[in-house]
């Protein structure tokens, strides 16, 4: 039951942060619903820099996660997640021109990324830190 609720607050989480990178801002999301202020920290740096560039995501991503850890025990409770985040079929757009941006060189299309996700005292589940490697592949 814990598994299946930290995975699905962390499919919650990417299902409002694709929404945001589509229109390079958050305004309209539910992202403060699945994520703390800290761990959107570097999404709103990613969305600030996308709107100076002109720029948003196209396409599709596609995860593996799997929880690695639990301590119920800990105060607050806490949970790992691990993923492998696909994103070959993520375009940048140019939206003043329309046209697709290459992604940056030596950039995997696979990637590996983490997420702290943490239990408050009502019961719900929040990811409180998500760290993205790009520069390793998995």
């Amino acid at each position: 039951m814990i598994r299946a609720d930290v995975l699905e607050v962390y499919g919650l989480m990417w299902r409002e942060k694709v929404k945001a990178y589509r229109a390079a801002s958050a305004r309209g999301t539910d992202l403060k619903r699945y994520m703390s202020s800290r761990a959107s920290e570097t999404l709103e740096a990613d969305l600030a820099r996308m709107r100076k560039e002109h720029t948003v995501m196209r396409g599709d991503l596609a995860h593996e996660p799997e929880v690695s850890t639990i301590a119920v025990g800990a105060q607050p409770p806490t949970a790992m997640v691990k993923d492998c985040v696909d994103g070959s079929k993520w375009q940048i757009l140019d939206t003043t021109t329309g046209w697709r941006i290459p992604p940056p060189a030596g950039q995997p299309s696979r990637y590996a990324a983490t997420a702290r996700v943490e239990r408050d005292h009502g019961g719900r589940w929040t990811v409180t830190d998500y760290t993205a490697d790009r520069t390793r592949s998995c």
